[in-house]
């Protein structure tokens, strides 16, 4: 007989499982590469789903006129503490609230502007609700209307 009729000799099947690891660790890394450039345009298709989803559509429209008002309410109120305020001029406390609620009504001006611009709300604003709320409306402009 001689050496070679004895089988696979341990060098061999070294190699042959060298081969497999070889051939796994390439199909790994070929299916991560095309996961990762194919990331971007999957995101986009997955924020497009989301976005026309009835349910974000319902909650985005929702949440924007619960702000809007909102901010249209503090600045109504902006106006009572105003004349509240002028009817009591040494009043520390009533210029204090004053100044309190217009604070509070331009922070909810840039919560409402903030949140309108979001990827899955900017699409859903409706007849009532701006895009973007300005100092050019006098209802939420956070300022004393004089009548």
């Amino acid at each position: 007989m001689n050496d070679y009729d004895e089988g696979p000799s341990i060098w061999k099947i070294l190699g042959v499982g060298l081969l497999v690891l070889g051939i796994i660790a390439a199909i790994s890394i070929g299916v991560w590469f095309f996961r990762v450039n194919t990331a971007g345009i999957k995101g986009d298709g997955d924020t497009v789903i989301m976005n026309q989803n009835a349910k974000n559509r319902v909650a985005a429209q929702s949440m924007l006129r619960d702000k809007y008002y909102g901010v249209i309410a503090l600045d109504r109120n902006i106006d009572q503490l105003a004349a509240t305020a002028r009817a009591h001029p040494s009043d520390r406390i009533a210029q204090q609230n004053l100044d309190g609620q217009i604070m509070a009504c331009r922070t909810a001006v840039e919560d409402y502007n903030a949140e309108s611009g979001k990827v899955l709300v900017e699409d859903w604003h409706d007849s009532e609700t701006p895009n973007r709320i300005n100092d050019e409306d006098s209802r939420t402009d956070c300022k004393e209307n004089v009548k």
